[in-house]
């Protein structure tokens, strides 16, 4: 039987193959196509779950620490840019190479992320941290989390089912 490849059409067909399928674009905003009919497809979104699962713990850490600093005179809330996070995980994740593949964002690049919002109110203590606030921003961010958690899973039962037959 003849591959596609070796048929003098074969990159039209090729480019027809994806015609009705979006362009995916990274977070680092280069577009590329998207295999939606291969395993490249499921290696993206896990990839990408996984940098959203990291960032969003990330986040958690953050908020975790402006409650625990609720009555520290002076201390500013903190704010984990989530969308910055994740494209410097995915932009890490693209540029890894056997030496550093898996070492995910450093504590530099988290600082980074980092940011004091603007206008909430202080207190004459100096603290600016609002509890209900925070606890809000605690329970939004765990129920990211645990979604963003099931869908990594649920492609792994893919990856599973389709490993073992």
């Amino acid at each position: 039987m003849r591959q596609l490849r070796e048929h003098p059409h074969a990159q039209i067909a090729q480019s027809r193959r994806f015609a009705g399928y979006p362009r995916k674009m990274s977070l680092t905003g280069i577009a590329s196509q998207a295999d939606t009919t291969g395993m490249n497809g499921i290696f993206y979104q896990i990839d990408l779950l996984s940098s959203a699962v990291n960032a969003s713990e990330k986040g958690h850490r953050v908020v975790s620490q402006n409650i625990a600093n609720v009555n520290t005179p002076g201390y500013q809330t903190k704010r984990l840019d989530f969308q910055k996070m994740l494209e410097m995980q995915q932009t890490n994740a693209d540029a890894a190479t056997a030496e550093n593949a898996g070492q995910g964002v450093s504590e530099s690049d988290i600082e980074r992320a980092i940011e004091m919002p603007e206008g909430l109110e202080e207190r004459l203590d100096g603290n600016n941290v609002n509890l209900e606030q925070e606890v809000a921003q605690l329970k939004k961010n765990a129920l990211a989390f645990q979604t963003y958690t099931q869908l990594l899973a649920s492609r792994v039962s893919t990856m599973r089912r389709a490993i073992s037959g």
